[in-house]
């Protein structure tokens, strides 16, 4: 801290958009998925995101907007 440093809360700087939003509309870290994994990232399929969290997935695409992925598939 005294080289100028701070500590964030990581949940908060690693998910936005509307990755982000549906998975605080899910209940965040005390939705289903839990805690965030990664940050959001581009998914195979072009046009695609993805982020993990400890208990599943969000995709989002373009047109269909975000989706979460989880359990037994």
């Amino acid at each position: 801290r005294g080289m100028g440093y701070g500590f964030t809360d990581p949940y908060r700087s690693v998910t936005r958009g509307a990755i982000g939003l549906h998975w605080a509309a899910l209940g965040g870290r005390g939705s289903v998925l839990g805690v965030p994994r990664t940050e959001e990232r581009v998914a195979t399929t072009a046009g695609t995101a993805v982020q993990w969290f400890a208990g599943g997935r969000v995709y989002w695409r373009e047109g269909t907007g975000a989706h979460e992925v989880h359990g037994a598939i």
